[in-house]
């Protein structure tokens, strides 16, 4: 067994695997590329762990809330209760926000860099 991400301290922090620091993960699928995609429920965000073992936000702006909007760490969208997630072929990423009662979407329009 190894680490994939995270250094046992609960927060938010990006970055190089072992220093990124996760609050409340739920769920995990792959996507197309082998990045491991995150759903967070303390920290309401949506997470990607790359193949190279970085961690950056995907959606989700820390705050609950039920807001589309755009993604990344300085983006608008919230969740309430980010649970299930799953990844199609062409990287959209789908999430069930419990709480909020909504399957919502992220797209790139392209595979995510």
């Amino acid at each position: 067994m190894t680490i994939v991400a995270g250094n046992g301290s609960s927060g938010y922090v990006d970055g190089p695997g072992q220093m990124a620091e996760f609050d409340g993960p739920q769920a995990l699928a792959l996507d197309p590329q082998g990045n491991l995609i995150v759903t967070e429920e303390s920290n309401p965000r949506i997470r990607r762990i790359d193949t190279a073992g970085n961690v950056t936000t995907l959606a989700g702006n820390g705050q609950h809330g039920d807001a589309d909007g755009t993604g990344g760490v300085n983006g608008t969208a919230q969740f309430i209760s980010p649970q299930g997630v799953a990844v199609d072929d062409v990287c959209n990423v789908y999430v069930a926000d419990r709480f909020a009662n909504r399957i919502r979407q992220i797209s790139f329009g392209a595979p995510p860099p």
